[in-house]
């Protein structure tokens, strides 16, 4: 049977600090400390906070204060520990909290006990950079198994900085770097997310691997929910999260689809949003894509991210729902925000 855990995250800007340290170093360090079973840190690529300015890694001149996030999955006890002592490092930001099951390739009902608020599941499954499984690297092999699960999208992600069994891995010039954390991200109906942790067991013997309910608001241009639907009563810190998963080749008018996404939910007035780059993965029926150096075009993965209270999330998906037309995987998740 699965594990109870909570899962922790951490929305702040790159060049945020606290004293003479990046705030980013401050929270990986509490993380060491408190020995967090599963964390990792990540750069998106674009977006912006509440200072409203506009970053982006295509343009030299707003490549700096790029949007950042921190993940730690622990169990409850170990998360409220952590919580307390980065809540001190956070004069602005967001963090947020929800509750997750922890679960193995070999659990008999990897899916029992999980909150009923979604009518899809999340997987997300942590591997080192350089780790490997079935012949090739770990993270490859994971959206394989995704792939062949017939889970609707898989998106890796490349970690900066994290544990792992509540070691520290930190990436370094020179050298190899195994087991700095890679997140992969997938979303599925459940039964094929439970055919996919079977076709881990194959390939990962003992992966860190954690689930959660999710709800799929719109696939492909059909619209299949509103974002919060079903969620019941309504507390002042609830929130949600809407993702927007698309390759960075899909286009809207003259920009990619997400740059586009970024932009007209900074025009609309939300209070943030961010774009991570996958490194590996697929978001549709073709074969998985990633970044390629001899590559006349960027195939990456592509996941957009917006939160906000659901009266707020209804206005932000209405957006979403119009720039992505026909194209995507949009989800909501229910989350809870730290004061």
């Amino acid at each position: 049977m699965p594990e109870s855990a909570v899962a922790l995250s951490v929305f702040f800007g790159e060049r945020d600090r606290n004293g003479a340290h990046l705030r980013a170093g401050a929270l990986m360090d509490a993380c060491e400390r408190r020995r967090i079973d599963a964390s990792l840190l990540l750069r998106g690529s674009e977006g912006f906070g509440a200072k409203h300015a506009a970053r982006t890694d295509r343009l030299l001149t707003l490549s700096e204060d790029l949007p950042m996030s921190m993940l730690a999955v622990d169990s409850p006890a170990r998360i409220d520990g952590l919580l307390g002592e980065i809540r001190p490092l956070m004069a602005h930001g967001l963090i947020t909290l929800e509750e997750v099951a922890q679960t193995g390739a070999h659990d008999s009902e990897p899916l029992a006990g999980l909150a009923a608020n979604g009518d899809a599941a999340k997987l997300t499954v942590i591997v080192g950079r350089r780790e490997r499984a079935n012949g090739s690297s770990a993270h490859e092999a994971v959206v394989e198994a995704m792939r062949a699960g017939g889970m609707y999208c898989a998106t890796a992600l490349l970690g900066l900085d994290g544990t792992r069994g509540g070691e520290r891995e930190r990436a370094r010039f020179f050298a190899r770097n195994t087991r700095v954390p890679m997140m992969i991200v997938g979303v599925g109906e459940k039964e094929d997310v439970q055919a996919t942790l079977r076709e881990l067991a194959a390939v990962l013997p003992h992966p860190t691997a954690t689930l959660q309910s999710v709800q799929i608001c719109k696939r492909d241009g059909v619209r299949r929910g509103e974002p919060g639907a079903g969620t019941g009563e309504r507390s002042a810190d609830m929130r949600l999260r809407l993702s927007v998963y698309a390759a960075e080749n899909v286009r809207h008018e003259h920009g990619t689809l997400h740059a586009a996404l970024v932009r007209s939910l900074r025009e609309g007035g939300a209070a943030g949003a961010s774009t991570l780059r996958g490194q590996w993965g697929y978001d549709g029926p073709g074969p998985p894509s990633g970044e390629r150096i001899a590559a006349l075009g960027r195939h990456a993965p592509m996941i957009t991210l917006v939160i906000d209270t659901p009266a707020q999330a209804a206005r932000w998906f209405a957006i979403l729902d119009e720039v992505t037309g026909e194209h995507g995987l949009i989800t909501s998740e229910l989350l809870s925000a730290v004061p």
